[in-house]
């Protein structure tokens, strides 16, 4: 069984210049808590500062694509008792 991650919206998320590596890239980052198992950062690094509509509509399909597994913790069984 697979949960989804309640996706943010790119086309309303500030993009700002890319903190790291070659000036001038536009960058994203989101970051949340996904059913109480997931700590997410999404991070989305665009080819230049201040990207196309068809490029964050591409980078939002990428991130509705994202599933999560469920993460069911091992029960735990009591020992068998000592003779």
């Amino acid at each position: 069984m697979k949960a989804r991650f309640v996706r943010p919206r790119l086309d309303t998320t500030a993009v700002t210049l890319f903190p790291k590596g070659p000036p001038g890239l536009g960058f994203q980052r989101v970051m949340g808590h996904f059913d109480r198992q997931y700590d997410v950062d999404l991070q989305v690094i665009y080819q230049q500062r201040v990207p196309t509509r068809k490029a964050i509509v591409r980078a939002q399909h990428a991130v509705d694509a994202v599933h999560f597994p469920r993460w069911i913790p091992p029960r735990l069984v009591a020992s068998p008792r000592c003779r």
